[in-house]
């Protein structure tokens, strides 16, 4: 295609895009105003409807409203107009059709017309409707046939631009182009060509000046090319000359590197050797301190058992009473740092290992607070624990692990706080696969710690801050803390600011706990309740619980001593059941889903029989707001989780008035050793013999040795099989009281 042809169709494309968007700008001008003309057509025809249809519509005269709609259809705009009154009147006028078709629009409205309706309405009150179908036929046609003009208007004017630019064009580009197509390919031929003399100071005349130029300048490059090709050839021998001697310096580097690569695997040989050799000195060292430890204990725990012997003795003087006091602080003392060292060096050879079992964690923590209360009383601080109703109740996990994280966290916190207190803070977040996670959290109103030494607190071996008043120790507390969580699959974190205090986070997995299991578990009954007394009514208790497994400790725990028991899931549920069974007590949890422990208090209150029933709340908060809420609510009393059986019995008995038989005898038919006094125990036995001849033996051997870890081993074999019996063995134990475990052996050998 010709360059003319292209340019006069693009500058002919341009034209037309021009004037079609100013074409369509117009067009659309028009219909906006077309439109706006409608729409005030249409205002002012419903206006003039409504006021002359509004006598007729009262007169109710059908032939008067079609007259007055007939007046209004010589408008081309308008296309059909119904009008409805009281009473199904019905008037409908339609262009050129009859009544049904105006019915058939109304119904169907198949139509393109716009529709609108307006009230009429005569002193306030709505006595019809009027419906106005409007065309815009007119309006279409008005555009499409300024659309038509339009078209042809174009047309006109591309035919006209085609002819002047096609003779301009001409005469100002074509003859010259081709004078310079001409000299081009002259040149292209090899030929030496000839200068244009075109003398034009537009591009063309630049063309042709670029041309003139380019022809000298390629005369000048095949001087040059001529001169190109001596200097290569010489450039060639020079590049073949430094080649060979880059050769000669690749081969010389090689070597050096082969030579070093050899030297780095001596080295890492040696590392690899002096590696081995550390940690089997470090297994050496920690093989060392596990047997220097026992050793060291073994005696240790003969001098602490025999100097509480003689504290005994009546006949020492109060010299020799102090004197024994400074032996057995000092070597509990010793005997803590040595424990310390012997669970470290267990973890360090890797002789620790898991015990998952399902035990009661309410217990656990009930006891851990009763234990550290003491020591907070002794300090002057206040010990709280901040439970959350989600933490479980039973678990399945490592009970001792989880006993000594807690131990080493609140000792610690203790330990490092003079004013203020501890707060134990327990939470729980429910996971997948039977699975539980624990978040506790220990947190004191201590010194803190800095935050260069926070890095260094779970080191072994290693105390921060200002040790001279504050800590005694090995520094091993915290450091197997975290190797115990770590094995149980958790992590412990800290957040310190000094002189403020510290918080000890603890996130540890553990496993659910099915009913089964926990409907195996022993019952703990501190005081032996047998049942209630023979003259005590049968009393009807109502629990309102959400999470089962405190529904069934609870249920086992009152069914046991006679109570009568029924359950509810939730508060909704509790609130039927007392209406229905009408409780003499009701135990009501705190947070339930449908309806929580206040609502259901509520109603229950509100209820005729719902003011005599007493109704105790048990809650895992401790903090006066809540409690308030619930004493608000209309509760007698509230139990704080965990609670122990002895709280429970205690509760009922307040407000019921009932009385129990209670023993100190087990309740299972079961042998248990008692200490009475010094050496003497009260022995109890069954037709079966609970201890096999095999641990028997064992644990012999180890109370004469007067070794204690061997013997807390033995009796946790024994706790298999008889927990109570292996408790009281355990406290023996813990009181060095090895005589009293050697006497109820010997005389059940001899039974």
């Amino acid at each position: 295609m010709k360059i003319k042809t292209k340019i006069i169709i693009n500058l002919l494309l341009v034209v037309i895009a021009i004037l079609s968007l100013y074409a369509w700008k117009e067009y659309q001008e028009i219909k906006h105003v077309a439109y706006l003309k409608l729409e005030d057509k249409r205002v002012r025809t419903l206006n003039r409807l409504a006021e002359n249809l509004e006598l007729p519509l009262w007169e109710m005269d059908e032939v008067w409203v079609e007259k007055v709609l007939r007046t209004e259809m010589p408008d081309l705009f308008v296309s059909a107009i119904i009008v409805q009154g009281e009473e199904g009147m019905l008037v409908s006028v339609l262009r050129d059709q009859g009544k049904g078709d105006v019915l058939n629009k109304l119904l169907l409205n198949d139509n393109n017309d716009l529709f609108y309706s307006q009230s009429i309405v005569r002193e306030g009150d709505i006595i019809g409707v009027v419906k106005l179908y409007l065309t815009d036929r007119q309006i279409v046609l008005q555009l499409r046939q300024h659309l038509y003009q339009t078209m042809v208007n174009m047309l006109v004017l591309g035919g006209v631009i085609i002819i002047v630019l096609g003779m301009v064009l001409t005469r100002m580009i074509n003859r010259p182009l081709a004078r310079l197509l001409k000299a081009v390919q002259s040149l292209a031929k090899g030929l030496d060509g000839v200068a244009l003399d075109i003398n034009r100071k537009d591009e063309l005349g630049l063309l042709v000046k670029g041309f003139n130029t380019m022809r000298m300048n390629i005369k000048q490059r095949e001087a040059d090319w001529h001169h190109a090709l001596n200097d290569l050839s010489i450039a060639q021998q020079e590049l073949l000359t430094l080649n060979e001697n880059l050769e000669l310096h690749v081969l010389k580097r090689t070597e050096e590197l082969e030579l070093i690569n050899e030297h780095l695997q001596i080295m890492g040989h040696e590392l690899e050797i002096e590696k081995n050799k550390a940690e089997s000195a470090n297994l050496a060292k920690s093989i060392f301190l596990a047997n220097m430890s026992h050793e060291l204990r073994t005696p240790m725990n003969a001098v602490l058992g025999f100097s509480r012997l003689l504290q005994n003795d009546t006949n020492l003087t109060e010299q020799q009473q102090e004197g024994l006091a400074i032996i057995n602080r000092s070597g509990g003392h010793l005997l803590n740092l040595i424990n310390d060292i012997l669970d470290m060096a267990k973890i360090e050879s890797g002789r620790i290992e898991l015990e998952k079992i399902p035990f009661d964690l309410a217990i656990l923590i009930r006891d851990m607070i009763d234990m550290m209360q003491e020591r907070a009383d002794k300090r002057g601080l206040s010990l709280m624990l901040d439970q959350s109703s989600a933490f479980p109740r039973f678990i399945n996990a490592d009970e001792g692990k989880i006993r000594q994280v807690l131990v080493n966290l609140l000792s610690n916190a203790l330990k490092c706080t003079d004013r203020g207190g501890v707060v134990l803070r327990l939470q729980a977040k429910e996971q997948q696969d039977e699975c539980i996670t624990l978040v506790i959290e220990v947190e004191d109103t201590g010194r803190g710690i800095a935050p260069e030494d926070i890095e260094q607190i779970f080191l072994a071996f290693v105390q921060v801050g200002d040790q001279q008043d504050i800590q005694k120790g090995t520094g091993l507390g915290l450091a197997i803390t975290q190797q115990y969580i770590e094995l149980m699959g958790g992590t412990i974190s800290v957040t310190s600011k000094v002189k403020q205090g510290s918080c000890f986070k603890v996130i540890l997995p553990v496993e659910k706990t099915k009913l089964q299991e926990i409907e195996s578990l022993p019952m703990h009954l501190v005081h032996n309740v047998l049942h209630l007394k023979a003259d005590q009514p049968k009393y009807k208790v109502l629990i309102i619980e959400d999470h089962p497994e405190n529904r069934l400790l609870l249920k086992r725990l009152l069914e046991f001593v006679g109570y009568q028991v029924k359950e509810a899931n939730n508060g909704e549920e509790g609130v039927r059941l007392f209406q229905e069974w009408s409780p003499d007590f009701i135990w009501m949890d705190r947070r339930m889903p449908v309806m929580d422990g206040i609502a259901a208090t509520r109603m229950i209150r509100a209820l005729p029989e719902g003011k005599k029933v007493k109704i105790v709340a048990v809650t895992a908060s401790v903090f006066d707001q809540e409690r308030q809420i619930l004493l608000d609510a209309g509760v007698n009393d509230i139990v704080t989780k965990p609670y122990q059986d002895t709280d429970i019995f205690e509760c009922m008995a307040r407000y019921l008035g009932a009385e129990y038989d209670y023993t100190d005898k087990p309740i299972a038919n079961r042998r248990v050793a008692k200490v009475e006094s010094k050496h003497s125990i009260e022995i109890q036995t069954s037709e079966t013999r609970i201890i096999p001849e095999d641990l028997r033996e064992e644990l012999m051997a180890a109370v004469v040795s007067l070794d204690v870890e061997q013997s807390l081993e033995v009796i946790l074999k024994i706790e298999r099989l008889d927990k109570e019996l292996a408790q009281n063995f355990r406290a023996m134990v813990d009181q060095f009281d090895f005589q009293a475990v050697m006497d109820y052996l010997n005389k059940e050998k001899e039974e």
